[in-house]
């Protein structure tokens, strides 16, 4: 496996970090307790606002480059 031939101390946040994943559980989470919507657009603005707060919140980072 590739994974392992990165350094150690890279190892969690390598195992940890799906970006994609966390973004659509973090989406579920927040829409599920909402059940149904009113029409597609408001759906999609919430879909919109949550996606959008994490593109500012990821601009901030800073990201390990591993080659």
């Amino acid at each position: 496996l590739v994974f392992f031939q990165e350094k150690k101390k890279l190892w969690k946040k390598l195992r940890t970090t799906n970006v994609i994943e966390g973004l659509f559980k973090e989406l579920r989470r927040r829409t599920r307790p909402m059940s149904i919507f009113v029409n597609v657009a408001s759906c999609e603005r919430i879909i919109f606002a949550l996606f959008n707060k994490y593109n500012k919140k990821w601009k901030e980072h800073r990201y390990v480059v591993i080659h």
